[in-house]
């Protein structure tokens, strides 16, 4: 029973990740990224056209109001509940490792 219980996560966890891979893949080969990058790129040469014209009228110009915002916070629920699932494991991880050594440390010195 648990052999059946077992293959059956292996084939979906499988199934996912192959998933992920393709449409990874394919988004990556229709060039979606080059497109988001060319329209960063696009926005920032219209950015400097403009402060150069600013500029040469002779206006007072701050760079800043120049550049995109970029303090903009991206936090959400799921990323905080990741932040402290990945706490919390490098908690575990460093609690066994560090009893581990000390365990090692009392074998060999005994």
């Amino acid at each position: 029973m648990k052999y059946k219980v077992g293959k059956k996560i292996f084939r979906v966890t499988f199934t996912l990740f192959l998933t992920l891979f393709l449409v990874l893949y394919f988004t990556r080969g229709m060039g979606y990224f080059e497109y988001e990058n060319h329209k960063k790129m696009t926005l920032t040469e219209e950015q400097i056209k403009t402060f150069e014209k600013d500029v040469a009228a002779g206006k007072d110009v701050d760079v800043k109001d120049y550049l995109p915002d970029t303090n903009s916070n991206f936090q959400n629920n799921i990323s905080k509940a990741g932040l402290k699932l990945s706490t919390l494991a490098e908690d575990c991880v460093e609690k066994v490792t560090v009893g581990g050594f000390k365990a090692l440390a009392k074998i060999i010195n005994s």
